[in-house]
């Protein structure tokens, strides 16, 4: 039985504490001699009951440890050799000693031992009494507030002479009660009214001697932290009845002397009376299993047989051994086989060719091990023969045995069959670790797609690549090249889109070659690129054709670095805007990496509706597109149902730009614009949102045309960044209005460079 399982304990701790006290009949320790009992010690060999206490086994375990050397090739200093030398000269002494000077030189390490290390693991079962003395110099200061009733505060308010009935004193500590900043508080029925008592400043000194009980509980881990909070609360619960037990006596008058809140001795008594029922299961059942053993313990009988059933017996053990042998080395070509099949699978040729050497290596191994059985089979086969020569029945018996032992030892000694092991151990392990790789690298991929599709989670309900619209243009595009042309006319950046008033009619910025040179080889040539380019590309084939996909620059510094890059383009002020809200900045104003599949992407509008700056680093792109208020429909519902059933004839026609991306330029999409966005091939690129005053009003629009729609975005992105953006184009004081009076007044190129942005102010750039 486990000690969980012991039964309560007896009532009577005067019983339980002589059970406890006196030791089971003859379990004593073999090295000190002096009783001892089964949980204070550990067993010297087969036998259970021959046991040594727990503090004799710590004084082996030092000695053992000081006779050690330093392991592997570090220096042993002076002190390490002194304490070594001592130490084995002890243990020759002990060597030499009688039994009685053994124990009695365990017993006085013991003592030794019990002066040094008092620190056991205690309960609430053991306690500890203490006296202290004190002797204080204090100085301090209390702030004093004091709850009172209605009549405390209605008397004190007459005696000062502030009101001169009850009933006036009392209905102006009603109003009291409900004025705002007042601290009131309900007791026993009554509403208790805060007033400031003042200050209490104290100063003297102080000489006390104070005794009590404590118990204590030392806690290790979370199960004894559980135990201790709940018996805590137990004797918690107990302590309030006593105290108002005492309360209520005294108060009749009828209290002799306090209640005692720790039962001490209770608690000692009944852990002693646990420990000593534990000790007698724990013993009863240790005897029984050494009982047993004994009856059990029977010295075989041995049978000899005639020659020709002895033979038949030996040759059955041989057969039974090469199978064995042979089913071994079956699961270790099992093992082999299916590492060459996962070797198969590596996703780079350089990894299925290093995988390739280690079956080679396994392939030339594995003769060795088949000859090795071969070997060990003829010596077996060769023993049977000798024995049947000279009819020895006896020996051709032990040779049973012996087969069996030699079984055993090639199974853990064959050098051949260990060495194939090891080699696919080595395999296994190369094949584990190319698995770890991969699951990092589409652990890191999933996270970055998880992060790019949170940033734009109206990417399943405004953008589409697989619509008749899109296949046309594309169709279109590879037969008519004329439609790379860039025609249209595009603004300055700060000037006519990002800070154009909210009427006007806006259309992209783009920016030229030579313009954007330097900031696409600066971004093409980071690391950060390159790899967002591989896990990117692993993405994009579980997307499909023409599906776009782009994910933030996670990483503070490069993202630091990017933005940086990006303001040599745009500008400061371009870059960020909702001062208010960081987390939305974070968010939606971070660099980006995007790659679009060859195919082509319709959009209602730009992601929460900001303007998408877009630098082209690698691969060509066709952009068109049109002011969301020219697409037929009244509402985005019906905008969208539009380009659902449009072909590339009507939108065509219907377009007012378009724009031819190669590497090395560069485009600001309008957020109030649909767009259309085909590739050739698969295209790469950095962008980054921007926005100003004057584009926040477009994008308050849409932001609240897409609440409108979709009534689930206003707990979403778009639904934080509408209120932001309310909060921010509230309706401008005096100051502000004098200030944007006096900004028009400037000549055109100063006021391009002192234009006020939410973010901050810059220079722009022109196509």
């Amino acid at each position: 039985m486990s000690p969980k399982s012991v039964p309560a304990a007896k009532s009577s701790s005067d019983e339980a504490t002589a059970s406890a006290a006196q030791p089971e009949a003859g379990l004593s320790c073999q090295k000190c001699a002096q009783p001892t009992t089964l949980k204070d010690s550990l067993p010297t060999g087969r036998n259970a009951l021959r046991r040594n206490c727990l503090e004799c086994v710590s004084t082996d375990k030092w000695l053992t440890r000081a006779i050690k050397k330093p392991a592997g090739d570090k220096p042993e200093s002076e002190e390490q050799k002194e304490r070594r030398t001592s130490a084995e000269n002890v243990k020759a002494t002990l060597v030499k000693m009688s039994p009685a000077e053994k124990a009695k030189w365990y017993t006085q390490k013991k003592e030794e031992r019990r002066q040094q290390e008092r620190g056991t693991k205690r309960t609430f079962s053991t306690g500890v009494g203490f006296v202290q003395e004190e002797e204080k110099t204090s100085w301090g200061e209390k702030e004093q507030d004091q709850f009172e009733t209605c009549e405390m505060w209605c008397a004190r308010q007459m005696s000062l002479k502030r009101y001169q009935s009850y009933e006036e004193a009392e209905t102006a500590f009603k109003a009291e009660c409900k004025k705002v900043g007042s601290r009131t508080m309900q007791k026993r029925g009554e509403t208790l009214l805060c007033s400031f008592q003042g200050v209490l400043v104290a100063s003297g000194k102080e000489h006390s001697l104070t005794s009590g009980v404590r118990q204590r509980a030392d806690i290790v881990d979370e199960a004894d932290l559980q135990d201790f909070k709940d018996e805590a609360a137990s004797k918690k619960t107990k302590a309030q009845w006593r105290l108002e037990s005492d309360k209520q006596a005294f108060l009749e008058g009828t209290l002799e002397a306090p209640a005692s809140l720790l039962n001490v001795a209770q608690d000692i008594a009944k852990q002693r009376a646990i420990d000593a029922e534990v000790e007698q299961q724990w013993m009863e059942t240790m005897e029984a299993t050494a009982t047993k053993k004994r009856e059990e313990k029977k010295e075989p009988t041995v049978t000899i047989k005639s020659v020709g059933v002895e033979s038949m017996g030996l040759e059955a053990t041989i057969q039974r051994g090469v199978q064995s042998m042979n089913d071994g080395v079956a699961r270790q070509k099992a093992l082999a086989a299916q590492a060459a099949e996962e070797t198969s699978h590596l996703g780079t040729e350089l990894l299925r060719a290093e995988g390739s050497e280690f079956q080679a290596r396994c392939e030339d191994l594995l003769p060795k091990v088949l000859a090795d059985i071969e070997e060990k089979k003829a010596e077996w086969e060769t023993s049977l023969k000798n024995g049947v020569a000279q009819k020895d029945a006896a020996f051709i018996h032990n040779q049973i045995a012996e087969v069996a032992k030699q079984l055993k030892d090639w199974m853990s000694q064959s050098q051949p069959l260990k060495d194939y092991k090891d080699e696919i151990k080595s395999w296994k392990g190369f094949l584990v670790k190319c698995k770890q790789q991969e699951k990092k690298k589409d652990k890191a991929a999933t996270k970055a797609n998880s992060s790019a599709m949170s940033s734009n989670k109206l990417a399943s309900g405004s953008s589409w690549h697989n619509l008749t619209l899109c296949k046309q243009a594309l169709d279109a595009l590879q037969v008519t090249p004329a439609l790379e042309k860039d025609y249209g006319v595009f603004w300055n950046l700060e000037k006519d889109l990002l800070d154009a008033k909210a009427e006007a009619e806006v259309g992209p910025v783009v920016f030229s070659e030579g313009q954007a040179q330097s900031l696409c080889d600066e971004m093409t040539n980071n690391e950060y690129y390159k790899f967002q380019k591989v896990w990117v590309s692993e993405q994009m084939k579980k997307v499909g054709s023409g599906a776009f996909l782009s994910a933030q620059v996670t990483k503070a510094a490069v993202s630091k670095k990017m933005t940086g890059l990006w303001s040599k383009l745009a500008n400061a002020g371009a870059l960020s805007h909702v001062k208010t809200s960081e987390n939305l900045a974070k968010e939606m104003f971070v660099p980006q990496f995007f790659q679009q599949a060859k195919g082509c992407q319709v959009s209602l509008h730009t992601d929460f509706a900001l303007p998408d700056c877009r630098l082209q680093l690698e691969g060509k792109s066709f952009l068109a597109g049109v002011p969301l208020d020219k697409v037929p429909g009244k509402d985005l519902h019906d905008k969208r149902g539009w380009l659902m059933n449009a072909t590339w004839e009507q939108f065509s026609a219907l377009k007012t730009w378009s724009v031819s991306m190669v590497p090395g330029k560069g485009v600001v999409i309008p957020g109030d614009h649909c767009f259309l966005c085909a590739t050739l091939d698969d295209s790469h690129g950095g962008r980054v949102h921007m926005l100003m005053d004057g584009h926040a009003q477009r994008t308050l629009e849409v932001c609240h045309k897409q609440v409108q729609d979709n009534a689930a975005l206003q707990g979403l992105k778009t639904g934080k960044l509408l209120e932001a953006l309310q909060l921010q184009l509230k309706a401008p004081t005096d100051a502000e209005n004098l200030a944007l009076t006096e900004a028009a007044a400037q000549p055109p190129l100063k006021r391009l460079k002192s234009t006020p942005a939410l973010g901050s102010a810059g220079s722009g750039s022109t196509a």
